[in-house]
């Protein structure tokens, strides 16, 4: 495949098929295999906004970073073997701070870009944590792009938890959550400049609006604008600070999905997958840093779908056959 490294990277993974890869405008994928495992099971995929040629690769076995848009790979050498990795973050301002979040429940620090990393001391409230028959997870964190020494990160299950000063410290901010598994049952986190005190966080059952720093939340209530509401990914558009998108499903397993946008931090809603329908839950969202019209989602099943105009039309990519199980889509 030629490349280019003015058009913005689209990569997509999961449980099973691996990693794959193609450039905004191409119709056809290329597999990523060049140092990573052959039993590959991809949970994450992350790129660094300030450095689009530095990809990080969450796995079951492992982080895995490139440093040339997924030519070549090479496994993270985090303090501790064994772990499943589940979201990664970027520090706004300083390019080579990294943070990854892992299961069993850990949050990394790298400020090298990758070569050498910190254990944080996070604290897990014992009262959020719910047994779903695997180990609490770091499924989202954020760096608040007004303030980045201010963290957030959520625990599937196991609710939210804040850092004020860049991680060196931790607090639970579960006012209000305790009792009810829907609601520490974290699926992503959000920041927006344009409300710097304001976390955004997203459960099974929605988002919820995260006032003074998460200290008390509101319910944002997905029903009056979509009868599918379960949660399961959460973004801020880059390019617009106001506007929030959510990949939304009937179920955790549901052949019904769709991918609503919010103009006004979540006051009202819109259906903004327009022409496409979604055959499943709609797992994963991401937006380019680089492109500010490129949108591309997918779904449990398979489904791989994309804006070139910022969503007001989309297309369908037919994946490469054995690539299913879909858990990370990421523009760079």
């Amino acid at each position: 495949m030629v490349q280019t490294a003015s058009k913005p990277y689209i990569y997509v993974g999961g449980e099973k098929g691996g990693l794959v890869r193609k450039q905004e405008g191409d119709t056809s994928w290329e597999a990523l295999t060049n140092g990573l495992p052959a039993d590959l099971v991809v949970v994450q995929v992350a790129v660094n906004p300030s450095r689009p040629e530095l990809v990080l690769l969450g796995s079951r076995k492992g982080a895995y970073i490139s440093y040339d848009r997924g030519d070549s790979w090479s496994a993270v050498a985090l303090p501790e073997s064994g772990l499943e990795i589940w979201s990664f973050a970027f520090h706004p301002t300083q390019p080579d701070t990294i943070y990854v979040g892992t299961a069993p429940a850990q949050i990394y620090r790298s400020r090298d870009a990758g070569v050498t990393w910190d254990t944080l001391p996070i604290v897990i409230d014992p009262a959020a944590v719910c047994d779903l028959g695997f180990p609490t997870r770091i499924i989202a964190m954020v760096v608040n792009p007004a303030n980045p020494t201010e963290m957030y990160a959520g625990m599937e299950v196991g609710g939210m938890i804040r850092s004020l000063d860049g991680g060196d410290s931790w607090e639970s901010i579960n006012n209000g959550m305790i009792g009810d598994e829907d609601k520490v049952d974290i699926h992503g986190v959000a920041m927006s400049s344009l409300e710097p005190e304001t976390p955004y966080m997203i459960t099974r059952l929605g988002p919820w609006r995260g006032h003074d720093r998460g200290s008390r939340w509101e319910f944002i209530d997905l029903k009056p604008f979509s009868p599918i509401t379960h949660t399961r990914d959460f973004k801020l558009d880059p390019h617009a600070p106001g506007t929030l998108y959510a990949g939304v499903g009937a179920s955790v397993y549901g052949e019904d999905g769709a991918l609503l946008r919010s103009s006004d931090m979540g006051k009202t809603w819109e259906r903004a997958d327009k022409g496409v329908k979604p055959n499943s839950t709609v797992r994963c969202v991401s937006l380019s840093s680089s492109s500010p019209s490129t949108i591309y989602c997918c779904t449990r099943y398979g489904q791989v779908f994309g804006s070139g105009d910022g969503g007001d039309t989309w297309q369908e990519y037919q994946l490469p056959e054995g690539v299913t199980e879909l858990r990370a889509v990421a523009v760079s």
